[in-house]
């Protein structure tokens, strides 16, 4: 059986830092946005241009869900405005008080959410007393 080939993902540093921020300004509870850039099938690649939080996704601890209507309406404007295609969606996965860490396994309710061919990022943030520096 072939082993199924997977495309390169190159994430911009406005999109990183755009996910990042709101899973942080989020913290404790979950974050979600809309990834947008473009396919380059030729070439086997994604390129990630911009993340955008909804705003007003509803938040809790464990979970995050968009209102679909303003979802799709957010989604449309970018794709107007961008002249890019949405191309999947983030959240984040704070520390949970059950667990010693945050996790980036996705859940049974994220597979469900899932659609097939988009790109899907999830950012692990936990806290804790000790700060550190940005390290790549």
């Amino acid at each position: 059986m072939p082993v199924p080939t997977y495309p390169e993902v190159w994430l911009s540093e406005n999109a990183f830092i755009s996910m990042v921020t709101a899973a942080v300004e989020a913290f404790p509870d979950e974050t979600l946005g809309v990834i947008i850039g473009f396919r380059e099938p030729e070439m086997k690649r994604i390129l990630v241009q911009y993340a955008v939080v909804y705003q007003t996704a509803e938040r809790a601890k464990d979970a995050v869900e968009a209102d679909l209507k303003r979802k799709l309406g957010t989604d449309k404007f970018l794709e107007r405005v961008t002249r890019l295609s949405v191309i999947g969606d983030f959240h984040s996965h704070p520390k949970l008080p059950v667990g010693k860490m945050s996790s980036c396994w996705l859940s049974p309710d994220d597979k469900k959410s899932m659609q097939p061919n988009d790109l899907s990022f999830v950012i692990a943030i936990d806290r804790d007393s000790k700060e550190r520096e940005w390290h790549l």
